[in-house]
């Protein structure tokens, strides 16, 4: 790869909440531990800023710096730590330790440079710092780093790296948002509610062995190390809204009449399982399956708080011959409706089966094993 992509580090400091928060160590719900031994996410945001001086971009990164101290107030979790889990399961000890914050540059390609450059995708991930490839609840490990890397002639890229141990990426986005309205002198939008107790103690329910079809139970493992996507090979896709329009119509005229709305996201799921499908050869008899994740904040009853900040989302999967995917006439409008009647099975009485089945396995590691196999895919 060309050395002129080179990112160099210049400096690594801890961004510490502005104020002092409340102490206190927050217990993890079984939501939280189907992601207990996932790779830490990393999430980058460009843009293209005129920072014609180094006074200029020092006083933007103080900024930056300011602003996510004044919002690490309300969200403290973030800036704790992990207990090590020793003798119960592992909680977030909400101490003050802070967020780091590394400060980069490419100092020979321009922001331009590096997105239209082959090589963009495999880059990504040094934009945006991860501490350590150790076990999710390592007592050391901060829950997010952020990564500041200043490009040649202007330009800028803020990376955050997350572990999802601690939240899924609605909260991911939650705190994101409420960054940049602190950035912008504004008051946050929507407080977040760390009352994680709230899903510990839903009412019990009558535990199912066999839970609905459609509804995935992971399976349970003593991991080493964690689930990483070391040997995926990254693409990037674009579909115009026309695209999808023309997806959208497909699935309806395949349905017989009881398709009459879809949504982008299934029917661009239906039409990525398809591609899949084809792409791998799978023979006409062949069983495939569909995983996706499932919000469930406003699936509980009661539902949980707007704010609720940590992991609200479940594993469904869609489940199909290749052969009937693959039909020209009706494959899009067949892959929308199982789809659609998986997400359906997320209802409340099963969510709760899932929170009590997995609350059974004690201090256990989850992992999705299906997702693995070469006939199955996962979003």
């Amino acid at each position: 790869m060309d050395s002129d992509f080179s990112i160099h580090i210049h400096s690594i400091s801890t961004v510490v909440p502005a104020s002092l928060t409340r102490r206190c160590i927050l217990p993890l719900t079984s939501l939280d531990f189907l992601n207990r031994n996932v790779a830490c996410m990393q999430r980058i945001l460009f843009y293209s800023l005129d920072l014609d001086s180094l006074d200029n971009y020092d006083s933007f990164v103080d900024k930056l710096k300011g602003s996510l101290a004044e919002t690490l107030v309300r969200f403290y979790p973030l800036a704790g730590r992990f207990t090590d889990g020793e003798s119960e399961k592992p909680r977030i000890n909400c101490n003050d330790a802070g967020v780091p914050f590394i400060e980069a540059a490419m100092l020979r390609k321009s922001l331009g440079d590096f997105l239209a450059s082959p090589h963009c995708m495999d880059l990504c991930s040094e934009l945006a710092h991860v501490e350590s490839s150790e076990l999710a609840d390592a007592p050391h490990i901060a829950p997010v780093s952020v990564q500041v890397t200043r490009f040649k002639s202007g330009g800028l890229a803020v990376g955050v790296s997350y572990n999802h141990f601690l939240i899924d990426g609605y909260s991911f986005w939650h705190f994101m948002k409420s960054w940049s309205e602190v950035a912008c002198g504004q008051s946050i939008s929507l407080p977040p509610v760390h009352s994680r107790e709230i899903l510990i103690s839903q009412p019990p329910v009558t535990y199912m062995s066999s839970l609905p079809r459609y509804f995935a139970i992971p399976a349970t493992a003593s991991m080493e190390a964690p689930i990483g996507f070391s040997n995926i090979q990254q693409r990037m896709y674009s579909f115009s809204a026309q695209f999808i329009r023309r997806l959208k119509l497909q699935a309806m005229a395949g349905s017989n009449g009881d398709i009459q709305q879809v949504s982008s996201f299934r029917v661009l799921c239906a039409h990525i399982w398809r591609c899949l499908v084809r792409a791998r050869g799978l023979e006409e008899s062949e069983e495939t399956r569909f995983f996706v994740g499932v919000d469930v904040r406003k699936r509980l009853v009661p539902c949980l708080p707007d704010g609720y900040f940590g992991n609200a989302v479940c594993a469904v999967y869609a489940e199909s011959r290749a052969g009937e995917l693959l039909s020209p006439e009706k494959g899009t409008a067949h892959g929308v409706r199982i789809l659609s009647q998986a997400i359906a099975g997320a209802t409340d009485g099963n969510i709760k089966s899932l929170l009590e089945w997995c609350d059974k396995q004690g201090n256990a590691y989850f992992r999705g094993a299906d997702y693995a196999l070469d006939n199955n895919f996962v979003v």
